[in-house]
């Protein structure tokens, strides 16, 4: 028999007419109309017998010609069709038409049950679904459209996003086209349906309003189109390099349609940005002011003057003022940011002079300027001393400069200065004198420090002791300690001092007494104080810092390890001198270029560091710093208080030798003394709370307070929040479980008597259900008991839907269904132990995790499951983003995205591995509250935060976690041993009022 050509049919439908007609007829409808304009007439001709068929025909005559002249056969499989004669000779007359046939058969399961036996790579014949003209038909297992979830005629809709997926799976191979562009043709065709209707009955109202309504819309739609075509060039500027454009597109964006594009691109454009670029000369040198909205740069050398002068820029990378000249090699902020301390050494003739001459040594003079921020010189101060040389060919590589241990310190306005000058003295200068006033010869001074208001200097003698003298004429007065000082400082407030010895810091009161002393890690070279005083930052001389309470001293941070780069060259400067001395010299340098002093955040919650080519930050609790790659080591850095950094990049790294600013992602941290169990977010003000093994749950803002402690008498094993964010109820190994207000007030204890798994707070039910091992009760939330069992199997975890209905996962490999009464409804079985379950959004239908490392969809108590989804490890989590939509991940990638009724994942994201590693290895994969993101998180430390659809909005990296949770406002829930670190993921409003005032301005 040969297959008829010219004008046949494209499809020929076989069914059971008697019980699936009404499939039937939706069927052709739908694969007919898919993807076509509602005013142009379908291009396929698809034969079902209802339609075609006239009285007095033949019809197996009839029917052999028409599947003769059919290029597809489309075959209804159910239990009824299974053992119809007409299906199966239907199937038989195709198959025998052409030796391609099998390949244009598609299946399409109805009703009933069906399954693939790969051993035999033939179906089941144990499934009451597949007509025997099937059997041994297909050379591998077939793709099956799945329509058992159509059980009504309102179920076969092309406007039901599972009926159209289906069906447009069934005519792409049909019309020649993909899946995805029929569906996504459909879905255009239907919007412009739907508009077309609404413009209609507008019509029909008034042709004023609607053609006003019309107007409305095209325009919302215009500019939606525009919002996500400036977010599309916004992304792509990114790419280019291109910041400030980024940033001005990303905001017109969000301006113009406050849309999931406009605020992803402004997400984005904040997690990779480099906030202003400074086209500044030089190799440099630059310092923060205090407020950290401004910057000073400058050339630096040791010896030898560089080109250029000193310049102020704000921190959008305007210069502000007037450049000051050439030849500074030192500058710093007073402490009240209104001016700058600037100091120059040598200038060009003079040092031409001092070279030719070829003298040994040569007197010089060093110049102290006192400026205003904005560049006019106030006052100078003129110092002498005396500067070694050699021959000019080797002059920029000695190292040896005398006034490398000078200090500098000035009262906060800048008019009080004292000064440690190369011979050791220490000296004061007002702006109220006209010359230099030298004091305190003796001891030598190696440090000095004034107070705010300049009444006050303090100085540090080589000897180790300290002298306090007072600007307002009285005589100076020395204060004893137990030990030599190596460094002193005034504290916050002014009304103590802190007195660093070898091993011991001291709190030392004005009048000489001892208030406080604690230990500290090696010699302190270098302190810094959060701005209300309240936590001092300590770094030692082998790169260990520590972080300090001033109300108890209390240790809040544990110091950081050393850099092994600086112990490496501080061990070759200290074996010896000459060439090699010259060389450790030169690497000592490089060392703390690339690992320099840690920056205290304002409010001290924070300490961050720069270390080669990334910033390291550690929050209030953490043991371990989070690191932010940054592409490429920068040449030099300064850190802001407020997390603001402004690194140097050498040529060849980037286009052009520039500075940059960076706002590195910091974290905050919370945490309890022992394990912390579990991490759930969702209370009121975006607030969350931490399960721990220390017998307490805690609820914290999201800025890092504790809000609330919430005590039980053994670890808290879960926390539940209400739907309505009112009630929280917490479970313990002590048997109880407790029901408090949001606020962490006790309302209600419930005891089961035995270690509790799990709590449940059904939304729509006055019901509290608390889960033991084996163990089961109820109880209204005022207290009166409602139900209580014991199960034959141990109890795995816990999940109810809004109506009370709730499912208990059991290692027996069953998951019980249970009404609100606790009556039994049904068992969902799996071949191994039921790990966890969770309701659909709707809660018609209940997804379980098995040991066997798969997840199986239920219709609510249907004992068949709708689809399995299998992985090849173990299942680490799985959740609906919406009634069809699922998401997995295994604990050996990939994560998938799956929608119901196609059979296979339609989304596999791009898990990135390391290096040996076959498959990236994860360890928690959570969706939002709200279902449009999740995020993944893999066991080295990388956070990717994904949108509903599967494309990827920003990422960073952590040392450390166990799992990563998204919380209510954007932000991501980092959990690791005894801590949680809040990353603070900004809003898009909060990015535009951040950057606004510092991304230089571009046109849009």
């Amino acid at each position: 028999m040969q297959r008829r050509t010219g004008r046949g049919f494209d499809a020929f439908i076989s069914y059971k007419r008697e019980t699936e007609r009404d499939i039937a007829a939706a069927l052709s409808h739908a694969v007919r109309r898919i993807g076509v304009p509602f005013y142009r007439r379908s291009p396929l001709r698809i034969f079902r017998d209802d339609e075609i068929l006239q009285a007095g025909t033949s019809l197996p005559r009839f029917l052999e010609e028409a599947i003769e002249a059919s290029r597809f056969l489309i075959v209804l499989c159910s239990p009824a069709a299974a053992t119809s004669p007409w299906v199966d000779r239907e199937v038989r007359h195709f198959l025998a038409g052409a030796p391609d046939a099998a390949a244009r058969i598609l299946p399409v399961i109805a009703a009933g049950d069906w399954r693939w036996d790969a051993a035999a790579n033939d179906f089941d014949r144990s499934g009451n679904a597949i007509p025997p003209a099937l059997a041994g038909v297909f050379p591998e297992e077939p793709f099956v459209i799945d329509l058992r979830f159509v059980r009504q005629r309102s179920d076969a809709s092309l406007g039901k996003p599972e009926f159209r997926i289906a069906v447009a799976a069934l005519a792409a191979p049909i019309r020649g086209v993909t899946r995805e562009a029929l569906d996504g043709a459909e879905q255009r065709q239907a919007r412009q349906l739907r508009v077309a209707m609404a413009a209609a009955v507008v019509l029909t109202i008034g042709a004023a309003v609607a053609g006003v309504q019309l107007a409305r819309e095209l325009e919302r739609q215009r500019v939606s189109a525009r919002s996500r075509q400036l977010a599309d060039l916004s992304a792509e500027a990114m790419r280019q390099g291109a910041y400030p454009r980024a940033f001005a597109l990303a905001r017109r964006a969000w301006e113009l349609e406050r849309s999931g594009a406009s605020g992803e691109a402004l997400l984005a454009f904040w997690a990779r940005s480099r906030i202003a670029r400074l086209d500044a000369p030089g190799s440099g040198v630059g310092a923060f002011s205090h407020a950290g909205e401004r910057v000073a740069t400058g050339p630096s050398s040791l010896i030898w003057p560089a080109p250029g002068g000193v310049q102020v820029w704000d921190i959008r990378g305007q210069s502000v003022g007037t450049p000051l000249p050439a030849g500074y090699e030192f500058v710093a902020f007073t402490k009240d940011d209104s001016r700058l301390v600037v100091r120059w050494s040598l200038d060009s003739r003079a040092a031409e002079t001092v070279l030719s001459a070829g003298h040994d040594r040569q007197a010089y003079r060093s110049r102290l300027e006192l400026r205003e921020a904005g560049g006019r010189k106030l006052a100078d101060v003129v110092l002498r001393g005396r500067w070694p040389t050699r021959a000019a060919a080797d002059a920029r590589e000695y190292a040896e400069v005398p006034w490398e241990s000078e200090a500098i310190a000035t009262s906060r306005s800048g008019d009080t200065i004292a000064i440690v000058t190369p011979e050791g003295h220490g000296v004061v200068w007002t702006r109220d004198g006209d010359a230099l006033v030298e004091r305190l010869r003796r001891p030598s001074t190696v440090q000095v420090d004034v107070a705010a208001a300049g009444d006050r200097v303090l100085l540090t003698g080589t000897d180790g002791a300290l002298v306090l003298w007072e600007t307002a004429g009285r005589p100076a007065r020395a204060i004893e300690t137990p030990e030599p000082v190596l460094q002193s400082r005034f504290l916050p407030g002014e009304r103590a001092l802190l007195a660093l010895s070898k091993s011991t810091a001291r709190v030392v009161g004005l009048d000489g007494t001892i208030v406080a002393s604690f230990p500290v890690p090696g010699q302190v070279q270098f302190v810094e104080s959060s701005r209300d005083g309240s936590r001092l930052l300590l770094e030692s001389a082998d790169g260990t810092f520590a972080l300090h309470d001033t109300a108890t001293w209390r240790r809040l941070m544990p110091g950081s390890p050393p850099s092994s780069e600086l112990l490496d060259a501080q061990r070759a400067c200290r074996r010896g001198g000459g060439e090699e001395g010259r060389v450790a010299g030169r690497a000592v340098r490089t060392a703390l270029r690339v690992t320099p002093r840690p920056a205290l955040s304002a409010d001290g919650s924070r300490v961050m560091r720069l270390c080669g080519g990334s910033i390291e930050a550690w929050g209030l609790h953490s043991d371990v710093p989070v690191r932010l790659g940054l592409g490429s080591a920068p040449a030099f850095a300064a850190l802001s208080p407020d997390g603001t950094v402004l690194l140097r990049f050498e040529p060849g790294e980037v286009p052009r030798p520039e500075l940059q600013f960076v706002q590195p992602l910091l974290p905050i941290s919370v945490g309890h003394s022992r394990l912390v169990n579990a991490v759930v977010p969702g209370l009121p003000q975006d607030s969350f709370m931490t399960t721990s093994q220390d017998a307490t749950a805690r609820i914290w803002s999201t800025r890092g307070h504790l809000v609330a402690t919430l005590p039980h008498d053994g670890a808290v094993t879960s926390a539940t929040v209400s739907r309505d964010r009112r009630r929280v109820l917490t479970t313990s190994d002590d048997g109880k479980a407790r029901l408090w207000s949001a606020d962490g007030g006790l309302e209600r204890t419930f005891e089961l008597g035995e270690p509790l798994v799990a709590g449940l707070l059904p939304p729509d039910a006055d019901l509290v259900v608390a889960v033991g091992r084996a163990s089961v009760q109820g109880w209204s939330v005022g207290g009166a008991p409602r139900f209580a069992w014991r199960e034959d199997a141990a109890i795995n975890a816990a999940t109810s839907n809004a109506q009370g209905e709730f499912v208990l996962a059991s290692t027996s490999g069953e998951a019980k269904v249970r009404s609100a009464d606790g009556a039994l409804r049904c068992r969902l079985r799996h071949p191994a132990s039921v790990l966890s379950s969770a309701f659909s959004p709707d809660g018609r239908r209940v997804l379980t995790i098995a040991g066997d490392n798969q997840v199986r969809v239920f219709d609510l108590c249907q004992d068949k499951p709708l689809a399995r989804f299998e992985h090849a490890s173990m299942v680490l989590g799985a959740a609906w983003l919406d009634d069809s939509t699922i998401l997995t991940g295994a604990r050996h990638g990939p994560v998938r995205l799956w929608r119901l009724g196609l059979g296979g994942p339609f989304k596999t994201l791009p898990g990135r591995r390391v290096e040996g590693e076959a498959t990236a290895t994860y360890a928690s994969v959570k969706v939002a509250a709200d279902r449009q993101a999740f995020v993944t998180a893999t066991a080295h430390g990388l956070v990717e935060v994904w949108s509903r659809d599967g494309r990827l909005r920003y990422d960073f990296t952590v040392s450390d976690l166990d799992e990563a949770v998204p919380a209510d406002d954007g932000r991501v829930l980092v959990r690791s041993n005894r801590h949680v670190e809040v990353f603070g993921l900004p809003s898009p409003d909060d990015v535009v009022r951040w950057f606004a005032g510092r991304m230089p301005d571009v046109p849009d």
